[in-house]
């Protein structure tokens, strides 16, 4: 009866590490990243697929949105990110991206944004980075260094959504 007992314990031990280990979100780190932004991009862009990737904690975290003229960088004007709004937009400008003024930002003026164009209103940031995955892998792998120094970027989780 003891053997059962054990035989037991350690069969349930054995499925509780089998769910734990697959049910726990995969860190990815800053060099696997490009395998998941190629994904989004070889996507169909009228699905509206898109990336988020996460640093340290919740409130660090950069976001593309897939459309037809590539990646969209999307920095939402919320509360965890009102202080990094400036500092992102800055950093873009910076990184040579040109500002294109617009008080309010329509659908259409969102999904035609050309490479390198950046456009700002109350709800937020938006910029297109392109379709080169090494080149997004980089501009994401900086704004983290600038933006959320901490994070450590051989511990990131990924979140990819691709709609259909």
């Amino acid at each position: 009866m003891q053997d059962i007992r054990i035989i037991i314990g350690v069969i349930m031990f054995v499925v509780w590490c089998v769910i734990f280990f697959k049910t726990r979100p995969k860190k990815t780190t800053i060099n696997e990243l490009e395998d998941f932004i190629k994904q989004l991009l070889n996507a169909n862009p009228e699905n509206r697929g898109f990336i988020v990737i996460e640093g340290s904690n919740k409130n660090e975290f950069v976001q593309f949105a897939l459309e037809k003229y590539g990646l969209i960088l999307t920095w939402l004007n919320v509360k965890a990110q009102e202080e990094n709004l400036e500092k992102a937009k800055n950093f873009l400008l910076a990184m040579g991206y040109n500002k294109c003024s617009e008080e309010k930002i329509t659908r259409e003026i969102f999904e035609n944004l050309k490479y390198r164009e950046l456009v700002q209103d109350a709800e937020g940031i938006y910029a297109n980075a392109g379709n080169n995955s090494s080149e997004i892998k980089e501009l994401t792998r900086s704004l983290f260094k600038e933006i959320f120094p901490s994070t450590d970027l051989y511990n990131l989780k990924v979140e990819l959504v691709l709609k259909n």
